[in-house]
């Protein structure tokens, strides 16, 4: 794939997609105290959204609305979250955006919208509720849910979650999945991976059920062998080294089906999609060689299979898009404050 360095941003982090005024957009925000920059698809910078307080570990369009998205603030570490908030940002004018807070959630990590038929969900997860040292993880974080109001810009009293489940220590990992039948939530702990479905029509709760035991950092799902089965794609342990691929069982039960040989330190960033028509993983790690990585199932040798697109740039999330018949993967490579266009072929 081509590289095309976008722009430098301190310590990159979070990457979304944006849909205003019927264009396609990609955002991308600093981890740090540094802005937001808003992309077009050829990867040019058209707005700078805010120059800061920043500490984004988490974006998401709000559903059909024109340019309104949520964002995680004032997330700047682990143990330097305590003041951590989501904030609603809404344009007031042409590619101009103001920000208003959503609510204070100390530890806030990642969030998401899960649509139902009825009903929008705003589910959060924090990774820790409080600690009394610097890497203190001695308290578990929480899974936050609520419905999402319709007129998030005018809400009358203040916005207020319910806890779902608590005691999840080293609570990290959350990736949205998307299904004909309706959105659910992969959340990733030292407890395992969750599947996190919203109340639906058969039942008024929400339905945790835990996929596998085995401590975990980051989770998604594809269907990567064609078999039309999922398998779970995982990064462990907490911030770990370690890419394992589980596969369903004749009692649609994951058992581990793959690791990859190779040490990956600090692997991060993972996302789902398609390139070259085939299904496919990139991930990246932000330790050792750093590399960005794609991983397919190889039909000819019946095996999973790492392909490096960069090296020495410490990806620490990656999103895939396609654009004119062609693939393309923004990286928001942290190591290196570089935000980078890799593009098909």
């Amino acid at each position: 794939m081509k590289k095309k360095v976008l722009a430098t941003l301190n310590k990159c982090y979070s990457i979304a997609p944006l849909k205003y005024m019927n264009e396609d957009y990609i955002l991308v925000a600093s981890e740090k105290n540094d802005p937001c920059y808003l992309f077009d698809l050829e990867g040019n910078v058209i707005a700078t959204i805010w120059d800061e307080p920043g500490g984004t570990m988490s974006m998401t369009q709000v559903s059909d609305s024109n340019g309104i998205f949520l964002a995680t603030q004032k997330f700047y570490s682990p143990d330097d979250s305590i003041y951590s908030e989501i904030d609603i940002v809404y344009p007031t004018e042409l590619f101009k955006w103001q920000t208003q807070k959503l609510c204070h959630l100390p530890f806030i990590h990642r969030f998401g919208i899960l649509k139902t038929p009825k009903e929008n969900y705003l589910i959060a997860c924090t990774i820790k509720s409080s600690h009394t040292f610097i890497g203190d993880f001695s308290t578990g974080g929480k899974i936050f849910a609520a419905p999402l109001p319709k007129d998030i810009l005018n809400i009358k009293e203040p916005f207020r979650f319910n806890v779902i489940k608590d005691e999840l220590y080293h609570n990290h990992g959350f990736y949205i999945i998307h299904r004909p039948e309706g959105d659910f939530a992969l959340t990733s702990s030292d407890e395992g991976v969750f599947k996190v479905e919203p109340p639906s029509s058969e039942r008024t709760d929400w339905e945790i059920s835990r996929l596998i035991e085995d401590p975990t950092s980051d989770a998604t799902l594809c269907d990567l062998n064609g078999d039309g089965k999922d398998e779970l794609i995982t990064i462990s342990p907490f911030h770990g080294n370690k890419l394992k691929i589980y596969e369903l069982d004749e009692n649609n039960k994951y058992q581990l089906k793959y690791q990859h040989p190779d040490s990956m330190p600090f692997l991060h960033a993972i996302w789902t999609d398609k390139i070259d028509n085939k299904p496919c993983v990139v991930l990246g790690y932000r330790e050792g060689e750093q590399e960005l990585l794609q991983l397919i199932f190889d039909t000819e040798s019946h095996s999973y299979k790492c392909n490096c697109l960069d090296k020495h740039c410490g990806p620490a999330n990656a999103f895939i898009y396609h654009n004119k018949g062609k693939d393309v993967i923004i990286s928001a490579n942290r190591e290196i404050d570089e935000v980078a266009m890799y593009t098909s072929e």
